[in-house]
């Protein structure tokens, strides 16, 4: 099996040419790879890193985002596989969820880590029906083993279609939040919804971060904020992790805002 990347100039590598090029003959090759044991190497030397205050995260893929991730992210292919491979597509779910997310869940619950961050970047791509059966399933079996909270990533398109099962699910954090136009997100709507069930973060427009002038920056924290902090419930970031053509004069004006705008109490 070959993979492709692409290293764009200060971003993060993006896959060209992905893993499974033939689902049916790639399958019992990805059995083989997720064959491992599962390993937290380096814990010990992390916690102790981050001390009593800080907060060790485990981040993984759900099944669904392993499966398009690594058949293609642009979901041409791997999405059209949900409708004419179906069997074959739950297959490659049922492997990753069996052999490595739920192995890890246990590890994690012993080692007692403090949070997992459960990755649903191309979730965005699935209609509503695709959404129940290919995910939902898996958030519920994580959500319910798992001795720690479980922070689900929601991004990739409209997804606020999916907020509401979110919040059923037994997850304790809701991240991403794609506002418009790349998303769907009305952070005060979405607040309104599940924001007494579950934390939200997110919402700040990641591109936005990268090309605003800092006062926008800071206009974007106060919105925010205004939308979701109220009550308790909400932590500032960005949708995604800002790029490094983000300019540090945009990085301290999102902290300062947050500072100067950040005061929880009632809602007014």
């Amino acid at each position: 099996m070959e993979t492709e990347c692409v290293v764009p100039d200060g971003d993060q590598a993006w896959e060209k040419r992905p893993l499974i090029n033939n689902p049916v003959e790639d399958l019992e090759k990805v059995r083989w790879i997720l064959g491992g044991t599962i390993s937290l190497e380096g814990y010990e030397e992390v916690r102790r890193a981050v001390g009593e205050k800080g907060v060790v995260k485990v981040m993984t893929h759900l099944p669904i985002n392993f499966w398009m991730g690594y058949r293609d992210t642009s979901g041409t292919k791997s999405v059209i596989d949900l409708y004419r491979q179906p069997d074959v597509v739950r297959q490659y779910l049922r492997l990753y969820k069996e052999a490595w997310l739920l192995p890890l869940v246990e590890a994690c619950s012993e080692r007692q880590v403090d949070a997992m961050w459960l990755d649903g970047t191309y979730t965005g791509y699935l209609n509503n029906r695709m959404f129940q059966d290919y995910v939902l399933p898996d958030l519920w079996t994580v959500a319910s083993r798992a001795e720690f909270p479980v922070i689900l990533f929601l991004s990739g398109g409209p997804c606020s279609r999916f907020m509401e099962e979110a919040r059923d699910s037994g997850v304790e954090c809701v991240e991403g939040l794609d506002p418009p136009p790349t998303g769907d997100v009305i952070l005060s709507e979405v607040k309104r919804k599940i924001g007494s069930h579950v934390c939200l973060k997110g919402n700040l427009d990641t591109g936005l971060l990268e090309t605003e002038p800092p006062q926008r920056v800071e206009w974007m924290v106060e919105e925010c904020i205004k939308a979701a902090a109220y009550a308790g419930g909400y932590i500032l970031s960005a949708v995604d992790q800002p790029t490094p053509r983000t300019p540090v004069e945009n990085m301290v004006a999102l902290v300062r805002a947050g500072r100067k705008y950040g005061k929880y109490r009632g809602r007014d």
